[in-house]
């Protein structure tokens, strides 16, 4: 999976974070199964640190 794919995730996890959003309805937008987006989002975030920046963005 690409950066780009990762950042495309983030960016409509921002853009839905009201409309309570599932990890099936993002898999289903980026092309990919809920499984693998699960395990490369969490790979991305271990490795750039927590995932609070998203949420704290969203909310902000």
């Amino acid at each position: 999976m690409s950066v780009e794919t990762i950042e495309n995730m983030v960016d409509w996890i921002e853009d839905n974070i009201t409309d309570n959003p599932t990890l099936d309805d993002m898999s289903r937008y980026v092309g990919y199964s809920s499984f693998y987006c699960s395990a490369k989002f969490h790979e991305n975030r271990n490795a750039n640190g927590s995932g609070a920046d998203i949420y704290n963005r969203a909310h902000d």
